[in-house]
């Protein structure tokens, strides 16, 4: 039987509220462009704050309490059953294309991809690491050294020309080529994925960006030195500046920019070969990203808005549902049911703990954790990191509420759409609501495990994961751990 081609993208990092189809912003236009052939999910959120655990519920329909994919190094149950198994069971093609560690990482067997590609960094593959990267890898085993190097090379060079080397080797361009040849190929019955990192750091992008969005604007030359080392800013290594958190937003905004400059450039292709109107199109983000909210940055371990509120717009065959908008609470989750009901496949006998995005479900609630540390010992000379991030969040969000528990047992409740900070947690004055969506948030993990215990966070380390790492620093300490 034929059916469409269906073409996933994954822009790591991008949190929604920078998208002009979701806050008037002017970062996405392409994007946006297509906006009105799409659907949009204006409530859509993240499965977690990691790339993991977001993509596995993207394959899968599953929380991570189900799949068992709680952080990078997790071990999956190989009982799983992904979007790419029950596509390839209809005769679909599977391809995929990355210029990170697709994760996660480890379990091609699983996702039923008939080629994916991207950087296989363990040694039972032909790919072998690069002497650069061995070289730096083993230089970060002693920090205070590795500090050292990387002030004299930004004081001899500027940390700029350092990140535009990674932000060349992490370019999607070619990942997105990749795509297109492929679609082209298979006129019919292809799937077609990737995760770009856009605007995922390095913050770099080309120099006509900046200079189209921004100018002739000088950036402190912290925020492209910050970018190698988010955990010193969490550590108190730099000053509380507000303005290196504004050069950093803008450089994080002119990569999204960049991002959604390159899927321009696909979707003009995909028009030219006039195969974009069959294709069904599929874009979102893993998570979002901190700019000194909550005292965070970068992407850690916690369910604040700003790293679990992200996009979600699908571009239908033939105008359907063209221009609508979702309104109810959607993640991760619903993408698999949602696109396996459209091709009219059968998931009846898989677990699935998300819908189609089109049932009707006001009260709905979604369930969203974030792990503590997995391995602190990496982050041993950083104190204040450790003593900030080696908690776990827990958290329910229905369409009026959200609250959050967090392992040292605070607790938190908001009004959905405020702004999570202290003048706005109502926890205190709506205990009884709170205790009510604790036992309903308690409800859902005790429906996938009965021996559920609210106070433990599972660490499911694997080594099939963990066997692609090559830092020696984390090598160590999971050789400590018994993992390797």
């Amino acid at each position: 039987m034929k059916y469409p081609n269906i073409l996933l993208i994954v822009m790591d990092s991008a949190r929604s509220d920078l998208f002009g189809c979701y806050n008037k912003s002017s970062f996405t236009p392409n994007i946006d462009k297509i906006r009105s052939d799409s659907v949009i999910c204006k409530n859509f959120y993240s499965a977690g704050s990691q790339s993991a655990l977001s993509h596995t519920a993207i394959f899968t329909g599953q929380h991570s309490s189900r799949s068992g994919v709680v952080h990078n190094l997790s071990e999956i149950d190989k009982e799983i059953t992904s979007l790419t198994q029950i596509l390839k069971k209809n005769s679909y093609k599977n391809f995929g294309k990355c210029q990170n560690i697709c994760p996660p990482v480890g379990y091609e067997d699983l996702f039923y991809f008939d080629e994916l590609i991207y950087p296989r960094t363990t040694t039972e593959h032909k790919e072998k690491i690069p002497l650069k990267k061995n070289i730096i890898d083993n230089l970060r085993k002693y920090p205070k050294t590795w500090t050292f190097i990387k002030k004299i090379f930004s004081l001899t060079f500027g940390n700029k020309i350092l990140l535009k080397q990674s932000a060349q080797h992490f370019n999607g361009e070619n990942s997105l080529n990749y795509l297109f040849s492929k679609l082209i190929e298979n006129k019919n019955n292809c799937f077609a994925y990737s995760t770009i990192f856009h605007p995922h750091t390095p913050y770099c992008p080309p120099d006509w960006v900046i200079k189209k969005l921004f100018g002739k604007y000088t950036f402190k030359e912290s925020a492209y030195s910050i970018q190698s080392d988010f955990h010193a800013w969490i550590n108190g290594d730099y000053e509380n500046d507000g303005n290196l958190m504004h050069d950093l937003k803008k450089l994080y905004s002119a990569e999204l920019y960049y991002g959604d400059y390159l899927i321009g450039n696909l979707i003009e292709k995909l028009k030219a070969e006039k195969i974009y109107d069959e294709t069904l199109i599929i874009i979102t983000s893993d998570h979002g990203e901190f700019f000194g909210e909550h005292n965070q940055i970068n992407h850690g371990g916690t369910v604040y808005n700003e790293v679990i509120k992200v996009p979600l717009i699908i571009k239908f065959p033939h105008g359907y549902k063209s221009g609508e908008t979702i309104n109810k609470l959607t993640s991760h989750y619903d993408i698999l049911p949602t696109i396996t009901s459209y091709l009219g496949l059968e998931i009846k006998d898989i677990p699935i703990d998300g819908e189609n995005i089109f049932d009707d479900n006001e009260h709905r609630h979604l369930i969203i954790d974030a792990p503590p540390l997995v391995l602190p010992g990496r982050l041993s000379h950083y104190p204040k990191v450790i003593e900030q991030q080696s908690f776990f969040w827990r958290s329910i969000i229905n369409s009026d509420y959200k609250y959050v528990w967090k392992s040292d047992h605070s607790k938190f409740l908001y009004n959905r759409n405020d702004i999570e900070n202290d003048e706005n947690n109502i926890y205190k004055k709506n205990s009884g609501l709170a205790n009510k969506m604790h036992i309903e948030m308690e409800q859902f993990y005790k429906n996938i495990d009965s021996n559920f215990d609210i106070n433990t966070y599972p660490v499911n380390i694997g080594r099939t994961a963990a066997k692609f790492i090559t830092s020696p620093r984390i090598i160590r300490e999971l050789k400590k751990e018994g993992y390797l």
